[in-house]
């Protein structure tokens, strides 16, 4: 009785963790750095959940099964340097070395979702189950909650206790999950709906002007999808789609300004994908992008030719005025606006090298079972290798424009999808032939708005 108790429990507590890590990760979604303001200074939302999730995923055991294999040996050694660094840095700069520390610190997501997710790979049905309903509502509601934290952000309520607006929402952060939405939709794994397809739409039209970095990060991620396609990836439905859509957009032409000075316009897409891949005529945009050309170039001379090379510039030190390239008032931009670059300044080379071989490990662990399923005809499997391919795509492509994993909204969202990348190829590996679980029926009076976008994901009926 009392180990069937024990277990019981056990089960608990991973479900009320992963639930609360559900709701968290909507809320940074919905509300942006808003949501991130909630709890009790300096321990905010996403640092109790994290809190949670660890003591949920160490206390019902086996968590150390998810160590098993490279990817996550290397992300223990990035961790690590990690915290070694930040220890040398705290007695000099306090909670700023601990607040910038996040980059890596974020990492304990991942074990703690790979290892609740191995402890009951059933847990992997239930994560695609809550992000079909997060579909439906962020494409009915993001361009709108993105107009009104620019348009009316001074008439919006105050989370408490701070100046912080309750939503303030980042285009490029919602071209991120546009990406991962179309990539869950294109593989299969959700059925397209027709008012599903002109949100979507009307959502991209709205944000992709915002934000270049999110825009690339959008083409990228579903251009892997069309690469490493499956046959549920109808490239000419697709294709259809995509050149209706661009050519009712250059006849119309529409011309809709935005709180943030841009507008939605076919002038304005023109001019973000002129600004990308080499120049543009508005002085704004050019002078953004030779901005953050010159500070990465420094940076790559102080460390890899300079006196930062083994360590970094370390944590908590204000990269943009010590680089000298501040440019928000009272010295609030901390970072220069690439993550990966960032990695490089505070960690050194050592640590950038390491960056880069446990993401490097983890896409080819990925794209290997996705090849492996691919060859079985397990195109549901193929289909959840590919979404976690390209999210995590949209992600880091982001990230290489904007101060995105360095805080919550961007790093915890990419550390849980690293951590489901973690778990499923160990998942699918117990499984010579995983066998789908039918897709259930609907009932004829379900509403027309139903939160079941599309079948259940055909992972595994675990025993």
């Amino acid at each position: 009785m009392i180990p069937a108790l024990v277990h019981t429990e056990r089960r608990a507590a991973d479900r009320w963790a992963l639930a609360l890590l559900s709701v968290v990760l909507a809320g940074y979604a919905f509300m942006g750095r808003g949501f991130a303001y909630l709890g009790l200074p300096p321990l905010f939302i996403g640092e109790i959940t994290l809190a949670v999730c660890l003591v949920a995923a160490l206390s019902a055991g086996r968590f150390f099964d998810v160590f098993r294999g490279i990817t996550p040996k290397l992300l223990l050694a990035f961790i690590v340097l990690g915290a070694v660094r930040t220890a040398f840095d705290v007695p000099t700069w306090g909670v700023d070395a601990l607040r910038d520390a996040v980059i890596w610190g974020y990492g304990l997501f991942a074990f703690a979702v790979g290892a609740m997710l191995l402890r009951d790979p059933e847990r992997l049905r239930l994560f695609f189950g809550r992000y079909r309903r997060f579909i439906v509502g962020f494409l009915l509601v993001a361009g709108l909650l993105y107009l009104v934290s620019r348009g009316r952000e001074a008439a919006l309520p105050r989370m408490p206790g701070t100046d912080m607006p309750i939503v303030e929402a980042k285009g490029g952060d919602m071209m991120v999950h546009l990406a991962g939405i179309t990539a869950f939709l294109m593989v299969g794994l959700g059925r397209w709906r027709w008012w599903l397809f002109l949100a979507l739409g009307a959502n991209l039209a709205l944000l992709a002007v915002t934000n270049r970095g999110g825009m690339v990060a959008y083409v990228l991620a579903c251009g892997l999808v069309l690469v490493l396609r499956s046959r549920r990836v109808r490239i000419a439905m697709a294709a259809y789609a995509g050149v209706l859509i661009v050519s009712a957009f250059v006849l119309i032409d529409p011309r809709i300004p935005l709180p943030s000075g841009r507008e939605v316009s076919v002038e304005q897409f023109t001019e973000n994908f002129r600004s990308v891949a080499g120049g543009s005529d508005k002085s704004a945009l050019n002078n953004t992008k030779k901005w953050r050309l010159d500070w990465w170039s420094k940076i790559v001379r102080y460390t890899f030719a300079g006196p930062y090379f083994l360590a970094g510039k370390g944590f908590g030190v204000n990269l943009a005025d010590d680089d000298g390239f501040q440019v928000v008032k009272g010295s609030a931009l901390r970072s220069p606006h690439n993550g990966h670059l960032t990695i490089l300044a505070r960690m050194g080379v050592p640590g950038f090298l390491l960056w880069l071989a446990l993401l490097g490990a983890w896409f080819l662990g990925n794209l290997r079972c996705l090849f492996r399923a691919r060859g079985r005809g397990e195109e549901a499997w193929q289909g959840i290798f590919l979404f976690l391919l390209a999210y995590a795509t949209a992600f880091l492509v982001n990230a290489s424009f904007d101060v995105y994993l360095e805080g919550p909204m961007g790093g915890i969202w990419f550390w849980t999808v690293f951590g489901v990348g973690l778990a499923a190829p160990r998942i699918y590996a117990r499984f010579e032939r995983p066998v789908p679980v039918p897709a259930p029926v609907v009932a004829p009076t379900a509403p027309p708005f139903s939160v079941r976008v599309g079948a259940p994901a055909p992972i595994p009926t675990i025993a």
